[in-house]
């Protein structure tokens, strides 16, 4: 993978990253009668994400689409910064608070995969280099979209995960980064990271301390265990679990169920927030904790780590001639 594109995002210092593609709103379409409609959020040229806007249901949707292994490459983090710039800057009347969508739903493209986490093959090439510099601001990248999603981007705006497919690592931090989770009865979830030395540091802990019970959290991070959705359900980790073929159906249903009291819900959403801290200094800790980790990792970790990367792919092979688009 060229990291040209990453170095690229990285020229802003970290705390003018997000602003600086927040501007970019301004460089497409200006915000004119005729442009309300459709709005730089929706024109963008995206080629790693699909996104549609319903106005009369006020909500948003946003898949993922990467061209390559469904996992968070560059690129697809490179479009999300992008689009998540878009909504926290984006009003119909620059003067109002309303974003122009009160619920932002998350879901796949890739067949039988909602995402499968961070990208293993970069991982395993900064850490054979001692790259200490990018494996940190691949971190600092994973970060930002996790808690963007976890705050709402400051809007009153509901965001759902659709799981159709595999949600594992960070995928599944992703996931858990939204206000529900609706997931399709075949999908199977978990933290994969342990088997290679590893630990899920874009939000697991802050996400699931929330939820759920200090040895819940551990074996969930530590088992290296995938648990179906049912058993997710069971934990208080997923909202709903529905037949397969039926995430978006069910996001639909659940909109429409909650519109008429959807100011109420965005609260409740925004208190229960309140009771995770998303600080810096918090994230700067659990990222220098992972990069240490990553970078102590052994010869035999190395080569685990890409030996799950072969095993996913055979796993996602059958289930995309089972799963259509």
């Amino acid at each position: 993978m060229n990291l040209s594109s990453f170095s690229a995002l990285n020229v802003w210092p970290k705390h003018n990253r997000l602003a600086a593609i927040s501007s970019l709103t301004n460089a497409f379409v200006p915000f004119t009668s005729e442009t309300q409609r459709r709005r730089p959020l929706e024109t963008y040229p995206y080629r790693e994400l699909a996104v549609a806007l319903e106005s009369e249901q006020r909500t948003f949707w946003c898949w993922f689409k990467p061209r390559g292994r469904a996992c968070f490459s560059l690129p697809l983090l490179k479009e999300l910064r992008i689009m998540q710039g878009f909504i926290k800057g984006s009003r119909i009347d620059k003067h109002a608070s309303d974003p122009g969508f009160d619920y932002m739903v998350v879901g796949s493209q890739s067949p039988g995969v909602y995402n499968l986490g961070g990208d293993l093959m970069l991982f395993n090439r900064l850490v054979r280099g001692k790259d200490r510099a990018s494996l940190r601001r691949y971190a600092e990248l994973c970060v930002d979209v996790v808690r963007d999603n976890a705050t709402s981007y400051g809007r009153p705006i509901v965001t759902i995960a659709a799981v159709e497919g595999s949600c594992l690592g960070g995928g599944f931090e992703a996931a858990l980064s939204c206000d529900v989770i609706i997931a399709e009865q075949h999908v199977k979830f978990g933290f994969p990271e342990i088997l290679f030395g590893l630990f899920p540091g874009m939000g697991a802990v802050n996400f699931l301390s929330r939820r759920l019970s200090k040895s819940e959290i551990d074996e969930l991070l530590l088992s290296g265990r995938t648990y179906t959705a049912q058993a997710m359900h069971a934990m208080g980790l997923v909202d709903e679990v529905v037949a397969t073929g039926e995430a978006q159906t069910a996001a639909r249903r659940y909109i429409q169920g909650h519109q008429k009291r959807v100011q109420p819900q965005a609260a409740v959403c925004e208190a229960l927030r309140c009771a995770t801290r998303f600080e810096d200094r918090e994230f700067d800790r659990i990222i220098d904790l992972w990069v240490d980790t990553a970078l102590g990792l052994s010869e035999r970790d190395l080569n685990k780590m890409l030996k799950l990367v072969e095993a996913q792919v055979r796993k996602v092979q059958p289930e995309s001639s089972s799963h259509k688009q």
